[in-house]
């Protein structure tokens, strides 16, 4: 069946980043394959909706419960209700460091001072090996 998928793509590269997608269905050839292309599409908002174009819309979002939205309809008409129905608040327990602006800039502080912290000790060993000679 991957074969038939690969064969009906006439897109040069394309074909080689989707061919490593469906043979390994690994993370690695998706990210591959999302850092090496370059997507644009048609935006729509409420005064240039285009039903046609949302029939023919091969892009999609998948909600939890299993429903499929078609990409073009999201923001329009489906982002309010899929946001209240399934977002969560963050609390303080379930953040990241990277969330966590304090300590991201605790971390860099830390960081930044370590590093002045070696370089003046790199100074002070070129002192004493120059004076030792």
């Amino acid at each position: 069946m991957a074969s038939g998928i690969i064969r009906n793509i006439r897109f040069g590269n394309l074909a080689r980043y989707l061919s490593d997608v469906i043979r390994y269905s690994d993370y690695q050839s998706l990210n591959y394959m999302h850092h090496n292309m370059i997507g644009s599409m048609h935006f729509m908002d409420p005064y240039n909706f285009d039903l046609e174009r949302v029939q023919r819309c091969v892009i999609h979002y998948a909600t939890i419960d299993g429903t499929i939205i078609p990409f073009y309809t999201m923001n329009n008409l489906h982002r309010q209700e899929i946001e209240k129905r399934y977002a969560k608040p963050l609390s303080l327990d379930k953040t990241t460091p990277l969330y966590d602006v304090q300590s991201l800039v605790h971390r860099i502080r830390l960081e930044d001072e370590f590093k002045e912290h070696n370089q003046q000790l790199d100074e002070l060993n070129h002192i004493v090996i120059n004076e030792n000679r």
